[in-house]
């Protein structure tokens, strides 16, 4: 059973609404009529009693708008009839008694739920029993007694639990802003009154005193402190030195992919062939080594000419339950010099670059274009510490993205897939795909 504002509710599916009864002829010696207070569940019944016959509205007839009932006016016993929850599972009911004053009555509520099986399915019916208790303070209405009554029964409104006004000065109803202290003002109405606390900028700007319901930072952090005024991580955000922060640029992820606000980059297979014939990769974090070969069935214009335009980049992403992200992301530049030679060399069926002492940390890149395959082979190697690889790799780790992406400024061309791991540790992952096997996408 479930029991919110406005309404009883019987188990998940069924809510008892009771309503209101105005009164008939004379009072008798136990009187339900009038308007009562629900405390256990706040909200209302509105009474009506006649004879010992009893009417019941709700202030929120969303489910029963009216039910029906008997009270005995000489003892204060009364019986509200409850509709049946399930059919075959037994009759509920509602009984109770009233207070010799009037003012107060305790009920018991029976009712049956089920455990298993659906409403259309044979159900397992379960005895459910709850209490309601009501009271003419809560009710709405300042009855005889009462220095108020603000239509429930709760305290720390400023008007008690027992219909009395809260003291001037007693804390009240937070409204969670720390630069105004919540207080009754002894007439029954909650007020949130200016202060000089301390406070501090949301963003972790800088910290100062509360002045006209404001936080006003006398002591502000650097200029350039990190912070996060948008709940993204896409965006670089920083304290601007006066104590606010300020949104700064987009994180770029090109080319390997695009940012998610919550994840960062994520390596994307939006525009990239998926469907090449092998994919071998190897990655050490540890010892930061790296390897790589990749079999594609493009034709030998579409990886370019490094020796004079194209580029080549290199993406890996972590994939497992939480999702995707980008943890590798290395460039090797077309033409150019690696000490004292050029740094791609080219023969009939082949470009090879080598450099020892990269800023990336790839040291070898090989295309090879053999004139009597249709496959042509990109491999790489990294090593070192200029790799820019994590410490350890994810704990729950299923795959790792790769892309390869040849580009010459003017247009690109790129190859995608993910790879199971066949060996992995926290530090060592090796695996291998071939288009012959199941795609483990």
């Amino acid at each position: 059973m479930h029991m919110r504002m406005g309404r009883i509710c019987i188990a998940t599916m069924v809510c008892l609404a009771v309503g209101s009864l105005s009164p008939a002829g004379a009072r008798a010696a136990y009187d339900m009529s009038g308007r009562w207070g629900l405390n256990s569940v706040q909200h209302h019944w509105d009474v009506m009693q006649n004879s010992g016959e009893l009417t019941i509205t709700d202030d929120s007839p969303a489910w029963w708008p009216t039910l029906t009932g008997t009270v005995d006016e000489t003892t204060g016993e009364f019986v509200i009839d409850v509709p049946p929850t399930y059919p075959g599972c037994g009759t509920n009911s509602l009984h109770g008694t009233v207070a010799a004053d009037s003012l107060t009555f305790t009920a018991s509520l029976q009712y049956w739920s089920i455990s298993g099986g659906t409403p259309t399915l044979p159900p397992h019916c379960i005895d459910v029993h709850a209490t309601l208790a009501g009271n003419r303070c809560g009710n709405g209405e300042l009855g005889a007694g009462e220095d108020c009554d603000d239509g429930d029964a709760l305290s720390g409104d400023c008007c008690s639990s027992t219909c009395t006004l809260d003291s001037e000065g007693t804390a009240c109803t937070d409204d969670f802003d720390i630069c105004t202290d919540d207080v009754c003002d002894g007439s029954g109405s909650c007020e949130h009154v200016d202060n000089t606390a301390p406070c501090s900028d949301a963003f972790g700007c800088g910290t100062g005193n509360c002045a006209a319901d404001a936080c006003v930072i006398h002591s502000p952090a650097p200029a350039g402190t990190a912070c996060n005024r948008d709940e993204s991580v896409c965006t670089v955000d920083t304290c601007d030195g006066s104590g606010s922060c300020a949104t700064g640029a987009t994180v770029d992820c090109a080319p390997c992919g695009f940012c998610d606000n919550a994840a960062g980059c994520v390596v994307s297979s939006t525009g990239c062939d998926t469907n090449y014939g092998t994919l071998d990769l190897a990655v050490k974090l540890g010892g930061n080594h790296l390897k790589g070969a990749l079999n594609v069935g493009s034709p030998a214009s579409d990886l370019g000419d490094p020796t004079l335009t194209t580029e080549y980049t290199l993406c890996l992403g972590e994939i497992d339950e939480s999702g995707s992200r980008s943890f590798f992301q290395a460039t090797v530049p077309a033409a150019g010099t690696c000490g004292d030679a050029p740094c791609w060399q080219a023969s009939d069926e082949k470009f090879l670059y080598k450099n020892k002492t990269p800023d990336n940390g790839i040291t070898q890149l090989r295309i090879d274009l053999p004139q009597n395959s249709a496959f042509q082979h990109i491999a790489f190697r990294g090593r070192g510490t200029a790799l820019p690889l994590p410490a350890t790799f994810a704990d729950d780790l299923d795959y790792l993205a790769a892309k390869v992406i040849a580009s010459d400024g003017m247009s690109s061309k790129c190859w995608y897939h993910v790879v199971a791991p066949d060996k992995l540790t926290s530090v060592k992952f090796r695996g291998f795909w071939s288009a012959n096997q199941v795609n483990p996408e």
